[in-house]
């Protein structure tokens, strides 16, 4: 493994620990999606919960329902519907369970503004509950 790749590995741990946003841009082929994967094989599952998704053509609805999917639940057909189950679903993953939940977008380059906002408005979701004594609050922005 080189250096970089040392590094760069080391920084998405810590992203992933701290439950920080992190994206990850280099040149076609250099192997972003390779490093993903390790990351995401690296991770204790007993801790983690890593949910990947890789489509160009993804909409705002299969946005959610992919991840939906990915933790079980039944996809919705509306985007509101589909939102409101996925917020659900992860606040039982960390309260419940007690893991973090890292969320993967694999070219998320090549989406179309509107499903980038909705990948936003769920990283800003995700970002804002802090845990602590051992309860999940929203943390004051």
């Amino acid at each position: 493994m080189s250096d970089a790749v040392h590094e760069c590995l080391g920084r998405l741990c810590y992203a992933a620990e701290n439950q920080l946003f992190a994206v990850v841009t280099a040149e076609v082929g250099c192997g972003k999606t390779t490093l993903i994967r390790r990351l995401s094989g690296s991770l204790n599952p007993e801790e983690y919960l890593v949910l990947y998704l890789s489509d160009s053509q993804l909409t705002p609805r299969w946005f959610y329902n992919g991840l939906l999917q990915q933790l079980g639940a039944d996809g919705k057909f509306y985007r509101g519907d589909a939102k409101l189950s996925l917020h659900q679903q992860l606040e039982y993953v960390r309260e419940v369970k007690h893991k973090k939940v890292l969320t993967i977008v694999d070219e998320a380059h090549l989406l179309k503004r509107e499903t980038l906002e909705e990948v936003r408005f769920m990283l800003n979701y995700q970002m804002g509950f802090a845990k602590s004594n051992g309860t999940y609050s929203r943390r004051s922005e």
